[in-house]
């Protein structure tokens, strides 16, 4: 842990603006603000990484460095120091793992008191990314890299010539899927919960994903849950608000039930579900007729709920575990907590990708327990 903020890499290798990138690689960054994770993009063009300004912007505000952005009338971005960072926006949705794009050079222009810098950068999803040595520069704030803790280190020297860090820097890995290995979707239904917490905490440390199918009051209750679950790159899927039977309810129950949590999720965290797994798993045509996004259930049930042993589930996955398994858990019990930190572990060290439901629909033409 870092002593004020975890954040991810960010180096820069200058190209010119009519130049093409052959691959960039999508990574995430994780500060630690306050006791509260802060999860940021970046890309990897040619092994150098590149961050949006707005992340560096709201990784240092609140800080002897912090400045403000706005635009002038020629579009040039201004930057004020030693003035608050109001947030504008936050990156795009998880990229389902691609692994090359293309995407376009160009001269970003910046300015700063009377001073004009024009930096290089990529444009990606409709933002600039840039070197952090370059706009360090500009905030008056040094780079290095940490061998020891194995970051990149912002720092500066305060009035008294005490060298002062501002934040650390780490790269985590980059979840990417590999269509020619074999792969699982661990699936959690009618959270989140305070045992939740446990479960991303193990899929972070093995760099997993997973997808969680959430219901109201849970999801309205544990906000910052849904915000953690996409910031880590997990999936969040619909359950329904009341986790009532689909196929009892009318046209309008049945939107109703989908369109609460939709806008939950959406509130918390910027992006709507892309996927409804029906309540009991029951379904018909006119429920799929009522149903805007996809739908999935799964083909491999843990039980967890009833037998509340961790060993019983984690010997489900276990001897059922091939490629394509959508598995099905519920976070709201401690014992399946217990047997995730088991489970996890145990799929990565036989060589199996852990994937988000889109992740898997991404790289499988039949997923098993998908409905439409």
């Amino acid at each position: 842990m870092v002593k004020r903020f975890l954040l991810t890499g960010i180096f820069v290798f200058l190209l010119s603006s009519a130049v093409w990138a052959d691959t960039t690689v999508r990574y995430r960054a994780k500060s630690e603000n306050q006791g509260s994770s802060v999860y940021f993009d970046c890309f990897s063009v040619e092994d150098t990484y590149y961050f949006s300004v707005r992340d560096i912007a709201l990784l240092l505000n609140n800080t002897e460095h912090s400045f403000s952005l706005s635009t002038d009338s020629d579009g040039a971005v201004l930057i004020e120091k030693k003035q608050s960072y109001s947030e504008t926006g936050t990156e795009f949705n998880s990229s389902i793992g691609k692994k090359k794009r293309k995407y376009d050079t160009s001269v970003f222009n910046v300015k700063c008191g009377d001073v004009l810098y024009s930096l290089n950068s990529y444009y990606i999803n409709n933002r600039n990314y840039v070197k952090l040595r370059d706009i360090c520069n500009i905030i008056d704030i040094n780079t290095q890299w940490n061998s020891e803790n194995k970051t990149i280190e912002l720092w500066y020297y305060n009035d008294e010539g005490e060298k002062i860090t501002a934040a650390e820097i780490a790269v985590l890995p980059a979840v990417i899927v590999d269509k020619s290995k074999p792969m699982v979707a661990l699936t959690f239904d009618d959270g989140p919960s305070a045992n939740t917490k446990r479960i991303l905490d193990t899929l972070e440390k093995y760099n997993g994903v997973a997808t969680f199918f959430v219901t109201g009051n849970n999801a309205s209750k544990y906000t910052d849950i849904l915000k953690r679950i996409t910031d880590e790159e997990s999936q969040i899927g619909n359950h329904t608000y009341d986790h009532l039977r689909l196929t009892k309810l009318s046209s309008e129950g049945i939107r109703s039930q989908v369109n609460r949590i939709q806008e939950i999720v959406y509130s918390a965290t910027g992006v709507y579900p892309t996927v409804l797994r029906p309540p009991y798993g029951e379904y018909n045509s006119f429920v799929k007729s009522n149903v805007s996004i996809k739908m999935l259930n799964w083909n491999v049930d843990t039980l967890d709920w009833k037998t509340r042993n961790a060993e019983s589930t984690y010997n489900e996955v276990m001897n059922t575990l091939a490629d394509g398994n959508v598995i099905l858990m519920h976070d709201l019990y401690s014992q399946t907590a217990d047997a995730v930190e088991k489970i996890v572990p145990t799929i990565v060290e036989k060589g199996y990708q852990l994937v988000t439901v889109d992740q898997l629909f991404y790289a499988k033409d039949n997923v098993k327990g998908r409905i439409k």
